[in-house]
């Protein structure tokens, strides 16, 4: 039996924090987003985080993108895995 999965794809970013002049999210709620959309049966994520912030938020430099990024490409190999084993 060979199992086709349907791909849903969303758009991840911090446009409502930019539009309110509020501080980006941290990485650790980007990741619980991403996981709870997961949940969901979301399959592939657009990311429109910005890179840098300056020396506003420090906590929010490329560093934080690319633990995002990794945390994604993670996840998302689990979720492939798992979709393998079932089939």
């Amino acid at each position: 039996m060979k199992w086709v999965l349907n791909q849903t794809i969303t758009g991840n970013s911090n446009f409502p924090q930019i539009l309110n002049r509020e501080a980006p999210v941290p990485v650790q709620k980007m990741q619980a987003a991403t996981a709870c959309q997961m949940v969901f049966g979301v399959t592939g994520f657009m990311l429109y985080y910005t890179l840098t912030y300056g020396d506003k938020y420090p906590y929010r430099r490329e560093h934080a993108f690319r633990d995002y990024c990794k945390f994604v490409g993670r996840i998302q190999n689990v979720d492939k895995s798992v979709a393998e084993y079932v089939g």
